[in-house]
């Protein structure tokens, strides 16, 4: 019984591990409008980089990174045009979508 109750703990703790962390919309606009604006529009309606309101804000939060950090789209496909790959923590992935996700 006892190694149940520690197995169980164990994967548990691991699923709560895997989980993507909770965005804070305002955080997010900050680096956004830092960080993303400049190709993606002030309100990520698209310029130089693709309209992001709407689109990548509805994507899984590993997809979501992977474009962030790898410069992959939802397809696995290389972004075009390029997208530089940022050194972001997975908070502020989250954070820069949760404010995406407020913007239409």
């Amino acid at each position: 019984m006892k190694h149940l109750l520690i197995v169980g703990c164990a994967l548990l703790s691991s699923l709560a591990l895997a989980a993507p962390p909770k965005g804070d919309a305002k955080a997010g606009k900050t680096l956004f409008q830092t960080n993303c604006s400049g190709c993606h529009g002030s309100k990520a309606e698209g310029a130089f980089g693709p309209k992001l309101a709407g689109d990548a804000s509805k994507w899984k939060f590993e997809l979501f990174k992977r474009a962030l950090t790898k410069g992959l789209d939802d397809k696995g496909k290389k972004l075009q045009p390029s997208m530089p790959h940022f050194k972001f923590t997975d908070k502020q992935i989250a954070n820069i979508q949760a404010y995406l996700k407020t913007l239409k």
